[in-house]
């Protein structure tokens, strides 16, 4: 059966006969369905009927960073943090915000917190370590990315991650040996079959490495 068809219809304001949770769960309908216009209109209603719902504005910022709308989401995501300190997949998604918009220090800071709430959240170490990186603390980007790969041995962007580390330190061996286990754990990931091939070709500068 299509799970569309048992959805409510979308109206313009929340009707009294619909609860905040029923709105929720049709905005989780249809955010699956990828329709996200849909989906944030029913999370809208469900905050509208109640606005201390933290996950309500949370999946609404995914529904607004999926229509490319990164300033609602940033807000949302804000607003869910208000709510729910302890939600670390929120400070995640609010911390590639900021370090899409060139927000460095404050990316840094949510990934952070999002380790601190979830010491076990690879994707958090992952990008605190390209925090790391960029800002030439290679040791501590090291440390992040070997944590990620403990927690996700089977992460082939951890090891691309590791593996440009290395080979801005001169350690080509070890960056050789981390793309070629990034490209046996997914045979078709084309970063991975370029970043080896500029090692191979001991043509290696920065700029040609895709990072």
């Amino acid at each position: 059966m299509n799970i569309m068809k048992e959805e409510k219809p979308i109206l313009n304001e929340p009707q009294g006969s619909i609860t905040a949770e029923e709105y929720f769960t049709f905005g989780q309908s249809h955010k699956e369905n990828r329709s996200f216009s849909d989906a944030v209109s029913c999370f809208s209603f469900s905050i509208a009927l109640d606005p201390a719902n933290a996950e309500a504005y949370f999946q609404r910022g995914i529904c607004f960073e999926s229509l490319n709308d990164r300033q609602r989401a940033f807000e949302d995501y804000t607003k869910a943090l208000e709510l729910n300190p302890s939600h670390a997949t929120a400070f995640l998604k609010r911390g590639l915000i900021h370090d899409s918009a060139g927000r460095h220090d404050e990316a840094g800071s949510d990934f952070s917190s999002a380790i601190r709430i979830d010491p076990g959240f690879a994707d958090a170490y992952l990008n605190r370590g390209n925090f790391h990186r960029r800002n030439r603390h290679y040791d501590r980007a090291n440390l992040d990315y070997n944590k990620a790969i403990e927690i996700e041995p089977e992460s082939a962007g951890a090891f691309i991650d590791r593996g440009i580390l290395h080979a801005l330190l001169n350690r080509f061996e070890e960056a050789l040996a981390d793309f070629n286990k990034a490209i046996g754990i997914t045979p078709n990931f084309a970063m991975g079959f370029y970043n080896r091939a500029v090692l191979n070709a001991k043509a290696f500068t920065i700029r040609q490495l895709v990072i």
